[in-house]
């Protein structure tokens, strides 16, 4: 009887101790998944600043209180790639985390703002070239380039 007993404890203990060592799994995944969350905030918060900052300047030039640099662009630019040379890290490991079935807060804020800023013209030296080439006569103005665009051969 005592065996049958001795057993039984046994096979109880032995799940009570799975079920802490699964918990401390998941608490530990639901913790790094907490700090990739923490991440999200620092990035999109980051983001908001740099869009904060380069509309400032763009309303300065705008408004004749600074003048255009192709310095300041590039150093902009230079920001915003730094930005999205972390996001496919990050992009992994929200997945991760998602795939667990943890909710990941600001993940889709976070994958929108990185296809914002990926389909930003960060080649600021093209962009240089390209309004050097329209100013001294070859291309066609930004507004003939997008009725062209919209309005396909027929």
């Amino acid at each position: 009887m005592m065996a049958v007993s001795l057993a039984a404890q046994l096979l109880r203990y032995g799940a009570q101790a799975e079920a802490v060592e699964q918990w401390k799994i998941d608490h530990v995944e639901a913790m790094h998944c907490r700090n990739i969350e923490e991440i999200v905030r620092t990035g999109l918060s980051a983001l908001a600043d740099m869009r904060r900052l380069n509309e400032e300047w763009a309303k300065d030039i705008e408004t004749g209180t600074s003048e255009f640099s192709w310095e300041e662009a590039q150093e902009f630019a230079e920001c915003y790639r730094r930005w999205l040379g972390f996001r496919e890290p990050l992009l992994r490991m929200i997945d991760a985390c998602e795939a667990k079935d943890f909710s990941v807060e600001g993940a889709d804020d976070f994958r929108v703002a990185c296809r914002e800023v990926a389909l930003m013209c960060l080649d600021v030296e093209r962009v240089r070239e390209s309004i050097a080439a329209l100013d001294a006569g070859r291309g066609i103005p930004f507004d003939q380039a997008m009725y062209a665009l919209r309005n396909p051969l027929r």
